[in-house]
């Protein structure tokens, strides 16, 4: 079967369209834009779109937390939101402010356990997760001459990954952090 001939359209951003992600079942796609918007489309409606509201700034990055409990963005600012996908989505559940840059990459490890974001401020932090939200507390991983441009969690929940403008990967220990 050829894909082109069977292409929905999503049309309501009214900016740069930068990251997408679905729900595990398929069933829910979210994007964001640089129009300040996340938009979640419905396989059960057709695809169509409800925008998300409560943004200040470019929305850079989406990450799907693994037990599809929750979905975070994080911004042009810094900022990051938890938003909980059991209830309206209309605001979010949670707003943080962890970086005082761009938020480059955004990420979970597979087990759920942790989340990583990466700053053009230089810093990555590594959150906690709960069951239904993410702890407030980081810890923050410095090093880095430059932006952090990528991360990456190992399959065995033993390491995360940074890789920076500074040309420099760093392996940061998760076992011997806790």
């Amino acid at each position: 079967e050829n894909p082109n001939e069977n292409v929905k359209k999503l049309e309501g951003h009214e900016g740069e369209v930068m990251d997408l992600v679905f729900t595990p079942d398929g069933s829910r796609l979210f994007s964001c834009a640089t129009d300040r918007s996340i938009r979640a489309w419905s396989a059960e409606g057709g695809w169509t779109g409800t925008e998300l509201i409560g943004y200040g700034g470019e929305v850079m990055h989406l990450a799907m937390a693994p037990n599809d409990t929750f979905l975070v963005s994080a911004d042009i600012t810094g900022a990051v939101m938890a938003w909980d996908l059991s209830a309206p989505l209309g605001e979010p559940k949670q707003r943080f402010k962890p970086h005082e840059r761009e938020i480059l990459t955004l990420g979970f490890s597979e087990d759920g356990k942790w989340m990583i974001s990466g700053s053009a401020d230089r810093n990555a932090r590594l959150w906690t997760m709960g069951p239904y939200a993410i702890d407030r507390q980081t810890v923050v991983l410095r090093g880095h001459q430059d932006a952090i441009n990528s991360a990456a969690f190992s399959n065995d929940g033993h390491w995360v990954a940074t890789g920076s403008r500074d040309g420099t990967v760093r392996l940061w220990n998760l076992r011997s952090e806790h």
